[in-house]
Formats: structure tokens, C-alpha cells, sequence
């Protein structure tokens, strides 16, 4: 398994090359990586509480290592920004599509009054690959990589000198 370069093309690019994925996907595996995405790291005592009031799912149920689908809307419930949102042991990663997150992170911030809230924009600290198809969990399991058991779970791994965090994600 080696993840694709970002300064090399993928040698499935194109029509033809999107065909072949689609096959390869049907029927084996196909790893694949988009662009990075938005990443915003939410600190400070509060940060459970204040975002748990901002996003549509209840980050206080989240255990550590564990993530969840969630919607950001404004106080009409209009949608602004649908997003992933991970717990870590010290704080709250949101990810989104990278244009995406200026909104997130203006909305937020316009909500921190008194709180012990801290935004920090990590965009750039990590690339995500996708492996997809019928054959992915065996794919990771032959280069050595755990597959979380359940989805939108996270399991620190290795691959050489690489530190991963891979997560399962059921939602397509």
C-alpha cells in the first residue's frame, strides 16, 4: 500500500482513469486521496459545551477517539456548513472541505463570549486517503493496517516511520 503523492498525478486520472476506479472499486480496492481538507482544532475547558450548543449532534456523547457527522446552522437552523468533528484527549477537531472553513471558524468565533474557547486552524497537518471498495478492509489487512470495528471510530497506527490515524466511514 502506497498512498499517492501529491506532487505526482494518479495514473487514474481522466475519464479513462475515473472508469478504471469506479471497476476497481466494484470490485477490489482503489486508494485515493482528495484535497485536504479544512481543519480546525477547538480548545479550552468549555470546548465540549460550547460546541455541543453550535452543531447538531451531541459532542458530549463523544469518547475520545471517536467522531460524528454533524451540520453547523445559524440561529434560524439554516444550514452554513456540514462537517466531521473527532474527539481527541485535549481537545476537538472539526473537519470540513477546506472552503468551508473560514465560515465555520468566523461563526464560532462570533459565538465565544465568555468562554474558555480556543480556535486554532490546523489545515495542513494532515492528508486523508480513502480506500474504498469490497476489498478495503483486506487491502489494510495485508499492508499490516487495523480497521476499526466500528465507523466513524479512529485507531493510531503506524506505517513505517508515518504516524496514521485511520478511521472507518461508512457514509458515501
Amino acid at each position: 500500500l502506497v498512498p499517492p503523492s501529491p506532487s505526482q498525478p494518479h495514473p487514474m486520472t481522466g475519464p479513462e482513469g475515473t472508469a478504471q476506479s469506479v471497476l476497481a472499486a466494484r470490485s477490489g480496492a482503489v486508494v485515493f486521496r482528495l484535497p485536504d481538507p479544512g481543519l480546525l482544532a477547538v480548545l479550552g475547558e468549555d470546548r465540549v459545551r460550547f460546541l455541543n450548543g453550535m452543531i447538531t449532534q451531541d459532542v458530549k456523547a463523544l469518547a475520545e477517539g471517536a467522531g460524528q457527522y454533524a451540520l453547523l446552522c445559524n440561529a434560524k437552523g439554516k444550514i452554513l456548513a456540514d462537517l466531521y468533528v473527532w474527539a481527541a484527549k485535549d481537545f476537538l477537531r472539526i473537519e470540513c472541505e477546506a472552503g468551508l472553513l473560514e465560515k465555520i471558524r468566523s461563526t464560532l468565533d462570533h459565538y465565544i463570549i465568555a468562554d474558555d474557547v480556543i480556535l486554532e486552524d490546523r489545515t495542513g497537518e494532515a492528508t486523508i486517503l480513502h480506500v474504498a471498495g469490497r476489498e478495503a478492509a483486506s487491502v489494510l489487512k495485508k499492508a499490516g493496517l487495523s480497521v476499526p470495528e466500528e465507523p466513524l471510530r479512529r485507531l493510531p497506527m503506524r506505517l513505517g516511520e508515518t504516524q496514521l490515524l485511520a478511521a472507518r466511514n461508512d457514509r458515501t
